[in-house]
């Protein structure tokens, strides 16, 4: 089921994606009535572990460890097991190598394995989970048991590990007319993925990656260029005779040396991956803009809450006459000019007045005043 205000259905927004369950048909009336049911209740038609409990547990180093020995029990695990059940067909998982996933762009790249893990679980990574909810002061253990309760009330409970964050399936359109559900889990105000882009939008997104490539084969370029101009001028002075000319570039084979040197510092040294990154954070925000602007990423809570403990919500102001005035009065000096019967002008100086009125059939007895005095203010 699509809303919105155009007539092309494609650029609806999906707000219910499920399967009819029943169509009846009025026998007086011309009404059709329909029950829908949602893909959401794949998280609900299977209880887990009914005979006994399926432990889950995570040992490592907290902080210090990224993954922990065996991540069983932490939530992105739980979820990326969760999502994998059989029943659960009509959610969205990450596949290895697709290139129109755009994943970079709510996740850091150059992580081990990027977060989120699947689809749009943005779930804290493994070394938080242990530092914060393991036990234990150095090893730090963390567990977690399953016993006879559905994937809604685990997903539920990983609310509870982290009370920031909050979980609920939505519609997703997955392009080519596909309509899947997707589960969000993450911070209320963050961005999500909310769609696919369709071709056009990832061929903008990737237009912008080719010019990326070339910055970063632009800067090992130049930077080639100018080692080996160095490098031919030091040679230069050194031998005071000028025995090197200046008036040419290097030759093609030097510069590709060169550049071959450049490029693998670029890659491997400390200085060049500050560098791409910076250059790669550049490119990654104009591509987040353009996602932002063509609306397939967007903020997963699209309204704000106001509430009278931080918000102005009633100011309990009442428009009323009292105190109210309905006519101005301006006074500002000005001059006075007469002329005596025998011709002499005398001038001296007065005080202009000018009156307006809100009503000029204001009753005198309604008139408020308010008076304003504009001494330096002449003619």
């Amino acid at each position: 089921m699509k809303l919105g205000y155009s007539s092309d259905p494609n650029l609806l927004e999906p707000v219910f994606t499920g399967r009819i369950q029943i169509v009846e048909f009025s026998e007086s009336d011309d009404f059709v009535t329909i029950v829908a049911q949602s893909h959401a209740t794949e998280l609900t038609q299977d209880i887990k572990a009914i005979e006994e409990p399926q432990n889950k547990s995570t040992f490592g180093l907290g902080s210090w460890n990224v993954w922990g020995f065996g991540d069983n029990a932490t939530t992105g695990r739980i979820f990326e097991e969760m999502l994998a059940q059989p029943e659960v067909i009509h959610f969205g998982r990450w596949e290895r190598g697709d290139s129109t996933a755009n994943r970079e762009l709510l996740t850091n790249q150059f992580q081990f394995v990027p977060h989120p893990a699947d689809d749009n679980i943005f779930a804290p990574p493994p070394s938080v989970d242990l530092d914060t909810l393991g036990a234990g002061t150095f090893f730090k253990n963390l567990s977690y048991s399953i016993y006879r309760t559905t994937i809604w009330d685990i997903f539920k409970e990983m609310e509870m590990r982290h009370p920031n964050f909050i979980g609920s399936p939505v519609p997703y359109s997955a392009g080519g007319g596909s309509e899947r559900m997707t589960y969000f889990f993450g911070l209320p105000n963050q961005l999500y993925f909310a769609r696919a882009p369709t071709p056009e939008e990832q061929s903008a997104q990737n237009k912008i990656q080719q010019d990326e490539k070339t910055t970063q084969e632009f800067i090992v370029k130049q930077s080639a260029k100018v080692s080996t101009m160095r490098k031919v001028l030091k040679q230069t002075l050194d031998t005071k005779i000028g025995g090197i000319s200046l008036t040419g570039l290097p030759s093609a084979e030097t510069l590709q040396v060169y550049e071959d040197i450049y490029r693998t510092a670029y890659n491997n040294s400390p200085i060049g991956r500050t560098v791409r990154k910076t250059v790669n954070e550049v490119y990654r925000k104009k591509r987040l803009l353009l996602a932002k602007e063509a609306g397939y990423i967007k903020p997963f809570r699209n309204y704000h809450l106001f509430t009278s403990s931080s918000h102005i919500v009633a100011n309990n102001i009442r428009a009323d006459g009292r105190n109210v005035a309905n006519t101005v009065a301006v006074r500002y000096p000005g001059a006075k000019v007469d002329v005596s019967a025998l011709g002499q002008v005398s001038v001296s100086s007065t005080t202009n007045t000018f009156i307006l009125k809100l009503d000029n059939a204001l009753p005198t007895e309604d008139i408020r005043t308010q008076v304003g005095d504009f001494p330096n203010q002449h003619g």
